[in-house]
């Protein structure tokens, strides 16, 4: 694959930087400027006062008077401007000609690569988790289909923003029932987010509501059984956002157990989990009491575990799968669903779609070895050569520690000055030269020995492990022995024991397009393994993540970025390789499919609460 192709199709599918997630006082938009929640401002000042005169004034605690010019409301309001503005986001719309024969029942065949280690997104965000959870769960906010780039109601039907953005007022749905039959209310919100925000027999305070370990919310309390407030310590740029995320899925007080909601979940959401032999399949079934009146369509779904490319796809060939969606999709590429659609013509549409989770070399700044001498992690960081990965491994674009159309860098030449980014050719060679006398530098002039760990997928086992440690040998000759383990170990020695020294895996992810999200990803100082795995501390970038989530106007926070980003630069604690893609396949009588090549492979597409099968 050329530079020319590879740089042209990484910026295609840098689409994170399309995400319209608002933040208070902030609009993302997709390429759009500084200046576009401005243009938005007085559209919806008339009717968020009519309903935020009578809802709120009673309830909140506040000096402010109920109007225009410091409340918004409604479904698609999402931040309270700077200077009274009101923004509000373009509404999601959906083609409703396509519902005019909606055919209800049937049970959806998809397929995984693993069974959960547990039901809880708290405590795990990666795929396996994501996609066997999601059909449970709601959430506060959710992401709205079919794209899953807005934030919108989910158990809230609407809000309210006040007090400069320190009050948030939300009113819910009536009658929600979870699974067991019990009834889920305010309190069960209340609930939910104090346990977010509090360290638990299995976690500190979720980093979601927690900034360094300590809770944002200064108090959570309940007006009736249909609405919330709650009151955060300062204004908080990401809180908004963040409750539309897999990770916030709200639980029912009277049905949760710390230690059994792991293996037996019980939500609110359409489909409830009734069978999960593990490593084989797990059976969701109709939430008959949904509280959205007519979802869903389907009876249930079938998640069948197949490990194992080859007999995934041809379970797929042979229609015993309906969709295979991207976070089950290891091991498709595009010469592979090209090769099915071409057998299957006018049957079956894959896509293909930016996967939000990079790829790196780490170092456990626990443990003492050539690593605690930052020329040696500069020296790798410069040799090396992202684009030799990207011609090496497929549906590999390299790209920066952002892939943010607003706060990062999305353009391969680009990259070209930044440290360890230099092209083929001399400028390459004069960064493999000058990471040679860093490593002598350090005293470790024929290189070092070490084990890195790898999980066994074949992203990693098959694709990055193997590429990283021979250009590393081949470069600096650093020699590193894989040491390989499956979901669970690997697990265990990061975010358990510790046990580890290097390791080629997975590196940045957001859900949100906004900086604090993406540069949160290292930790803050003084967190334990769960939080900050690496155990790298920087005082100063502790400093501008804790200013990030305060900041709510663009500039300041592309400034803040790009404060964060010299730090990354210069000590880097981790060397940022790439970006993958992943794939979503399905047969065509898989109606209304939601589409992740914009919001990735954990959004809410996995819910399945809107689609159907016309078979």
């Amino acid at each position: 694959m050329g530079g020319f192709v590879m740089t042209n199709k990484f910026t295609k599918l840098m689409t994170l930087g399309c995400m319209v997630l608002l933040v208070s006082g902030l609009s993302i938009s997709c390429g759009g400027d500084d200046d576009s929640s401005s243009t938005a401002s007085t559209s919806t000042a008339s009717t968020s006062t009519s309903t935020a005169s009578t809802s709120t004034a009673s309830t909140a605690t506040t000096t402010e008077a109920s109007t225009a010019t410091n409340v918004v409301t409604g479904i698609a309001a999402y931040s309270e401007g700077q200077k009274g503005e009101v923004a509000k986001a373009t509404p999601v719309t959906v083609d409703k000609s396509l519902f005019t024969s909606i055919k209800r029942g049937g049970i959806l065949n998809q397929a995984h690569r693993r069974s959960p280690r547990y039901f809880r997104q708290d405590l795990s965000t990666a795929s396996d988790e994501t996609a066997a959870s999601m059909p449970i769960f709601n959430g506060l906010l959710w992401t709205a289909p079919p794209t899953h780039t807005q934030v919108t109601g989910d158990i809230a039907k609407d809000w309210t923003i006040m007090n400069a953005g320190k009050t948030y007022i939300f009113d819910l749905h009536e009658n929600i029932v979870n699974h067991n039959g019990n009834k889920f209310d305010s309190e069960d919100v209340k609930f939910t987010l104090e346990w977010l925000g509090a360290e638990s027999d299995n976690r500190p305070p979720h980093s979601s509501v927690s900034t360094g370990g300590e809770s944002i919310f200064k108090d959570i309390r309940t007006n009736g059984p249909n609405q919330v407030i709650i009151d955060l310590v300062e204004a908080d740029s990401v809180f908004f956002p963040q409750l539309g995320q897999r990770y916030m899925n709200m639980q029912t007080q009277a049905d949760f157990d710390e230690e059994g909601s792991k293996d037996a979940p019980v939500g609110t959401g359409p489909y409830a989990m009734t069978s999960h032999v593990p490593g084989e399949k797990i059976e969701y079934r109709k939430h008959s009491d949904y509280f959205k009146a007519g979802l869903p369509y389907l009876d249930g779904i079938d998640t069948f575990i197949i490990r194992d490319p080859t007999p995934r796809f041809a379970a797929f060939e042979a229609k015993r799968l309906d969709i295979i969606l991207m976070g089950s999709s290891h091991g498709l590429y595009s010469d592979i669903a090209t090769a099915m659609e071409k057998r299957h013509q006018g049957e079956v549409t894959w896509y293909e779609g930016l996967h939000t989770v990079g790829r790196g070399v780490h170092f456990n700044h626990r443990k003492e070895g050539p690593w605690s001498d930052k020329r040696v992690r500069q020296a790798v960081n410069l040799a090396i050569d992202r684009d030799a990965i990207c011609q090496a491994i497929p549906a590999c674009f390299p790209g920066y520690q952002l892939p943010s159309a607003t706060y990062g860098i999305t353009d391969r030449a680009a990259l070209n000055d930044k440290p360890g980014w230099a092209p083929a050719g001399p400028g390459k060679d004069a960064e493999i030269a000058a990471a040679k006398k860093l490593m002598a530098e350090a005293g470790y002039p024929d290189g070092f020995e070490v084990d890195a760990l790898c999980r066994d997928s074949v992203d990693y086992a098959e694709r990055l492990c193997p590429v990283a440690e021979f250009l590393l040998r081949e470069t600096l000759n650093i020699r590193a022995t894989l040491d390989v383990k499956e979901t669970g170990a690997w697990n265990e020695a990061q975010q358990q024991t510790g046990e580890w020294m290097m390791e080629f895996g997975s590196a940045n992810s957001a859900n949100v397009d906004h900086p604090y999200n993406w540069l949160e990803y290292w930790g803050f100082c003084g967190e334990g393994l769960f939080e900050n795995i690496r155990g790298w501390c920087n005082e100063d970038y502790d400093q501008l993540l804790r200013d990030m989530r305060k900041a709510t106007e663009t500039a300041e926070l592309k400034d803040l970025a790009t404060q964060a980003i010299a730090i990354l630069d210069e000590e880097v604690p981790s060397a940022h390789l790439f970006w993958p893609s992943r794939f979503s396949i399905r047969w065509n009588y898989v109606m209304n499919p939601a589409d992740e090549k914009n919001a990735g492979q954990y959004s809410a597409a996995r819910r399945f609460e809107n689609q159907w099968l016309n078979k």
